[in-house]
């Protein structure tokens, strides 16, 4: 039994990637990745308020952005697990999953005017970043494979995974900082109700460039 033991090691060591202080960094620039793909999932919900006076449009509006990621995880999922198990299933997820990240960020950028239509472009871009979150999140444990040694790589998924709920929490702080008027705008808005949606929309026009540089 013992003998065994000590190949079965053996065998696992041999297998094993090399302890370079590259893995490190490999990890941190995947975890960043990660991270920016959970932030972007509720950015706008975290400001609900003033953005539905800044571009005019109903709270269902602000709470589809959550389900075009679930829409377009589930049936990317499945794609992505046979990815990952082809030869270079891994590098192109990756890539992919960060070019389809910057490209979502970028594609929300467009969402700059105070009308119905230009909040389109938050859907649009919202649809593209879905595309990275199976792809991302499909990584973590292979990367730890790949890169680290088997006592390493629970503490290497552990890490990639967390990233991600960061990010997570992270996009519900950020309001406070870049739109400070998102805590007070959900008072003003019982008090303005008498008053017409016409003037609760003016008064936040100001949000503009608060919810634009937030949003992505």
């Amino acid at each position: 039994m013992d003998a065994a033991l000590l190949e079965a090691r053996q065998a696992a060591a041999v297998d094993e990637p090399p302890r370079t202080p590259m893995r490190w960094l490999i990890l941190l620039s995947f975890s960043l990745a990660t991270a920016c793909n959970g932030l972007m999932y509720a950015t706008e919900a975290a400001v609900e308020v003033p953005a539905e006076s800044f571009y005019g449009i109903e709270e269902q509006d602000v709470l589809v952005l959550t389900d075009i990621f679930y829409a377009g995880f589930i049936p990317l999922v499945f794609p992505a697990i046979w990815l990952l198990s082809t030869r270079h299933g891994l590098q192109i997820a990756v890539v992919g999953g960060g070019v389809a990240l910057a490209a979502g960020a970028g594609v929300r950028c467009l969402a700059k005017e105070p009308t119905k239509e230009s909040f389109e472009w938050m859907w649009a871009g919202t649809g593209i970043l879905s595309i990275s979150t199976p792809l991302l999140l499909g990584c973590i444990t292979q990367v730890a494979a790949n890169w680290f040694p088997h006592e390493e790589r629970a503490v290497a998924t552990s890490i990639g995974v967390l990233s991600a709920q960061a990010g997570m929490m992270v996009s519900y702080i950020l309001p406070a900082i870049f739109v400070p008027s998102a805590s007070s705008s959900a008072n003003q808005t019982g008090s303005n109700a008498g008053s017409g949606r016409g003037d609760v929309h003016e008064s936040n026009v100001t949000l503009k460039d608060e919810l634009v540089s937030y949003a992505v």
